[in-house]
């Protein structure tokens, strides 16, 4: 659903024409199904793109570039364990890296042989000859926790900002467990980091002190030590916004299950859709804006 990239600096140097700038603003960021994976991390990277940028750019070009940046380092991937070793081209780094955690596909001006991973955009249009950058933005997934999971697990593994929304969500249910387990378990899979914000938002009827005990008993020990969650109980406001659809929102992108987050019997399949810029804004207004928030809540911090 959302897939990283490395991206050479030089080729955002050089993308001040309004071609080139549209179609980076485009294909990546939020709405889209690519997200920019930082290498090396945002200061770097931008330090490098200035460097590439030549010394003939005009005040307009220069301009869209800046903005540029802004663009693709507002919503990207940080990798905390990457090693980058600026003695050595990006390009050496970026195929070091692939080697240790795979990106989707290294977006470089040249080619090197060998190296399939390598999609060359100059010109631009090559890269859709590339199966690499051929991503869905809708899947059809069977409703088992592991498939569920693997449908947002570059975004999960990627994200420090993640709201669950789920209006039927009870910890005290196998069936929502379960998908949830494989959740944590995808945040967790390329290091410990704590989670920046953590949230669960659920419209159960139990009580707040029931789902708090139930959490603590059964989900807790899938959260590393240190993390802190806040489970909140939704209740929708006279003529407001019905609590029933179900939504991963992250800072990277959000994703709406059709039938649910919980798992289902053998033969069942969900669609998961990728929210589009416009309907992600809005659900992270309601869901997750502290100032815009749409329900009623009660809600308890778990420190794990």
């Amino acid at each position: 659903m959302i897939h990283e990239y490395a991206i050479e600096p030089h080729l955002v140097a050089n993308a001040g024409s309004l071609a080139r700038f549209r179609f980076w603003s485009l294909e990546f960021g939020l709405g889209t199904p690519r997200i920019m994976a930082q290498l090396p991390k945002k200061k770097n990277w931008r330090r490098l793109v200035f460097q590439a940028m030549n010394s003939n750019t005009g005040d307009v070009e220069r301009t869209r570039v800046e903005a540029l940046i802004g663009h693709l380092t507002s919503s990207s991937s940080c990798r905390e364990t990457a090693v980058y070793d600026g003695a050595l081209p990006w390009i050496d780094n970026a195929l070091s890296e692939h080697a240790r955690q795979p990106f989707r596909a290294i977006l470089a001006a040249e080619d090197r042989a060998g190296f399939p991973a390598i999609i060359v955009a100059e010109p631009l249009e090559r890269v859709y000859e590339s199966e690499s950058w051929q991503v869905k933005r809708s899947i059809c997934v069977p409703r088992n926790a592991d498939s569920m999971a693997a449908a947002v697990e570059v975004m999960l593994a990627c994200c420090r900002v993640a709201i669950f929304v789920d209006s039927h969500f009870g910890p005290e249910n196998p069936r929502h467990r379960r998908p949830m387990e494989k959740f944590f378990a995808a945040m967790r899979s390329r290091d410990d980091r704590l989670m920046h914000r953590l949230e669960i938002c659920t419209g159960s009827s139990a009580t707040l002190d029931f789902l708090e005990q139930e959490f603590r008993d059964r989900l807790a020990r899938h959260l590393s030590p240190g993390t802190k969650l806040i489970l909140k109980k939704l209740t929708q406001q006279d003529t407001g916004e019905k609590i029933h659809n179900r939504y991963i929102i992250t800072e990277l992108g959000g994703v709406q299950f059709g039938t649910g987050m919980d798992d289902g019997k053998k033969g069942e399949n969900d669609d998961v859709n990728l929210m589009d810029i416009d309907q992600y804004l809005q659900r992270w207004d309601q869901y997750c804006d502290r100032e815009k928030f749409a329900f009623d809540c009660e809600e308890v911090e778990i420190e794990i």
